[in-house]
């Protein structure tokens, strides 16, 4: 409709010009500001259309940057030891290093404290994939309160992070930042040490000590498996035996030759598909 009446006026304005003037209802110059000031009209939004359009384009940028749990479930840990697959993992962190470093603490800490439908935590995820020294101190550094919570299993990052091989540092990290979780269990009775043995589990006996050092050994998990019983399901995924060895240093003479398991090879099995870890 605009355009149609640009058009007309300009045709007017014509008309009124090629006839001395007086061939349009108005003069040219009249003519010529009104067509000027509509296609101003056209050009500048009124004050609420810049509102809107300034609000859409916020929205498309907030969608259009990652949140860090976005950047989360993107990394993954080393697939075996090889320099080559510690790069690659290493490099997978990248995007979140730069998440961390354009944000303030207190942002940081406010996104490392959402949970999702399980109770996890940002810290939680991370601990699941192997985090790199740098990443894990910053995590530790602002999520103090954090370290401490629980999911739904009544698991703590820790018990993750001894779960999914993680380094003597971040091991380290985590129990000198809440000493207490290495004896902390969850709602299967286990400590962070029994989640550190199962199938393919890659863990020095330097980290097996720090778990153990508060007698974590010595625990039995609700179905009474102690954590030797669990390094002899485990196998050799990385140098399991002498990582029970260690532990079981730990414990008394009492515990370590005369405690047994209740529990069967079947239930064990059965328990193992359960869980987070052992499977």
């Amino acid at each position: 409709m605009i355009q149609n009446s640009v058009d007309v006026w300009v045709q007017e304005a014509d008309a009124s010009n090629a006839y001395g003037g007086g061939g349009g209802s108005h003069s040219y110059n009249d003519l010529t500001q009104e067509r000027r000031e509509h296609e101003m009209e056209i050009m500048i939004p009124s004050d609420d259309e810049e509102i809107d359009m300034y609000d859409d384009d916020m929205e498309m940028e907030q969608d259009l940057v990652p949140t860090l749990s976005d950047l989360c479930s993107q990394v993954f840990a080393p697939e075996d030891d090889s320099e080559e697959a510690k790069r690659e993992a290493d490099a997978s962190w990248d995007a979140l290093r730069v998440w961390l470093q354009s944000h303030t603490a207190d942002e940081v800490h406010t996104e490392i404290q959402q949970r999702d439908d399980l109770g996890k935590t940002i810290l939680h995820h991370v601990c699941m994939h192997s985090p790199p020294d740098d990443i894990i101190d910053t995590f530790v550094m602002i999520g103090q309160d954090v370290i401490r919570w629980k999911d739904s299993y009544g698991l703590l990052p820790i018990h993750y992070a001894s779960g999914h091989s993680s380094s003597q540092h971040v091991i380290k990290s985590l129990t000198t930042a809440y000493p207490q979780s290495k004896t902390i269990v969850d709602r299967q009775g286990r400590t962070p040490l029994h989640c550190a043995w199962g199938p393919n589990h890659r863990h020095t006996a330097t980290v097996v000590q720090i778990l153990a050092d508060s007698g974590a050994a010595g625990y039995e998990d609700d179905s009474g498996m102690l954590v030797s019983f669990f390094g002899g399901y485990g196998g050799g995924g990385g140098g399991g035996g002498w990582g029970v060895f260690k532990a079981c240093v730990c414990m008394t003479d009492e515990q370590r030759l005369f405690k047994r398991t209740k529990t069967t090879m079947t239930d064990f099995t059965h328990r193992a598909n359960d869980s987070p870890f052992l499977s």
